[in-house]
């Protein structure tokens, strides 16, 4: 039984993927949502050969080409990403898969508790309560 690897975070209320706690917080703080989940599903990397324009989705290359007529050629780097950054202000595109040599499941409990802390302070909840089985304090955003 091995534990599945988070490529992205998912927002549960509009579906959209982010690669890192950074990226959640600001999504929540524009949008209010607060419903976020750990997932194995990759963000794609779909590079546009004439500009050079990343795409997250096939939907976004389809819009992407469409609203720029000859953007049709694009290199998929998907499989150059890493995993799921766990570290709050990380912008990267994460840590390289598989992780550091030697990594063990230590280190596995240790990513996911700072992730979850991530996500309970980017909806402003309090980790320690919801550590508690508090819950983490009110529905979201203060008032």
């Amino acid at each position: 039984f091995g534990m599945a690897k988070a490529f992205s975070i998912v927002c549960k209320d509009c579906n959209r993927q982010f690669r890192s706690a950074a990226e959640v917080q600001a999504h929540a703080e524009e949008t209010f949502h607060t419903n976020f989940e750990e997932s194995t599903e990759q963000i794609l990397r779909l590079v546009c050969k004439t500009c050079g324009k990343p795409c997250r989705s096939k939907e976004e290359q389809e819009l992407h080409s469409k609203r720029n007529p000859g953007h049709v050629d694009y290199v998929d780097e998907t499989s150059k990403q890493g995993e799921v950054s766990y570290k709050p202000g990380d912008e990267s595109a994460a840590k390289p898969l598989g992780g550091a040599a030697g990594a063990d499941a230590m280190d596995v409990e240790d990513d996911d508790a700072e992730l979850k802390k991530a996500l309970l302070m980017s909806v402003g909840k309090d980790p320690a309560a919801a550590a508690e089985g508090g819950g983490g304090g009110g529905g979201g955003r203060p008032p």
